[in-house]
This record gives structure tokens, sequence and C-alpha cells, in this order.
């Protein structure tokens, strides 16, 4: 295992190593999370400008997919200067076995000062994800907003959503 890595990489082609084998036994397949960052690498390499943010990413498993190497290919579908489509496949033996797609988008000022309700605009040649701009949860200091809505609603706070019926731009009583 050595350096704790799901895959080594030979070009465009990824060895799993055996962190990559699935939790309920030695079957010899790949579990879905080690195929999903496959098939992240792939479609992040095809992205040449810096200043797009991953805005959707979806992955169709089309079969289980077995311990062995896995051939990566990804391309721009729809290229912009605001927004891009990429795809991505990732192959074993000439068969097609995960299928994925993603949208990019680009960061822009919001009307607080930040960008995307984030807070503050990333540092020089750094890029905010939202999983990276925002502090950690902590189950202790926040076990009474968990009580009142969960983690999703405070989330959404702290993204600068209201989380009170008629301050988050909705009607009090209004649906999403």
């Amino acid at each position: 295992m050595g350096s704790g890595a799901l895959f080594e990489r030979e070009g465009e082609v990824l060895h799993p190593t055996l962190l990559c084998r699935g939790p309920w036994a030695d079957h010899g397949f790949l579990h879905g999370s080690a195929v999903c960052a496959a098939a992240g690498w792939a479609l992040e390499r095809a992205v040449a400008d810096p200043t797009l943010a991953l805005a959707r990413f979806t992955v169709e498993i089309r079969s289980m997919v077995p311990l062995g190497p896995l051939v990566t290919a990804a391309w721009v579908v729809k290229p912009g200067r605001r927004s891009m489509v990429v795809e991505a496949t990732l192959h074993q033996q000439d068969r097609l076995v995960v299928r994925a797609t993603s949208q990019w988008v680009t960061h822009r000022p919001n009307d607080l000062g930040g960008l995307g309700g984030l807070g503050g605009a990333p540092a020089a040649g750094v890029m905010a994800r939202p999983a990276q701009a925002l502090e950690p949860f902590h189950q202790e200091e926040h076990a009474d907003q968990v009580a009142r809505g969960g983690r999703a609603r405070e989330l959404g706070h702290r993204l600068g959503f209201g989380h009170q019926r008629g301050t988050d731009g909705l009607a009090a009583g209004a649906r999403p």
C-alpha cells in the first residue's frame, strides 16, 4: 500500500491499490468512492481554467468495476468563459464501466462582498471550495442547531441563506 493513495498513475491509466477494494468481502471489485474519485480526477484534468469551480458532478457506474487498471479519457463538451461542461469515461479492457459529467462555473462577487456567499475572496491562485472555506462542524458547539433543523439548515445559514421562513427570500408560509 505504501503511499496511502487509492491509485497509482501511469499516464492516463490508473492502477488501483488495495485501498480501492469494496468493504463487504474480497470479491475483486472497487468500491464506489474510489470509482467516483477516479472519474473526478479525470474531469479535473480536462479543465484548464483555474477560475472555474465544480458546480455539478454526476457519475454513472454502468457495472461493478473489477480491481484492475482504469483507462481514463475526458473532454470538454461545452466550452465557455463563464460555464463549461466536461465529460469523462473510465474503461477496463475496452469496456466502458463509468461515465461522468460535470459542470464548471466561474466565481463571481455577490452583494455581500465575497465569492459565492463564502464571505471572502480566495488567496491568489487558490480556488475556494465550500468544504475548504467553511470551518469544520463540531458536534458540541452545534448540537442545539442540529436539534433545531439539522446540519443542512446550519450550513445554509453559514453560507448566508436565511434559516427562518421569510428571511430566505421566501414569503412566510411559502414552500421552496
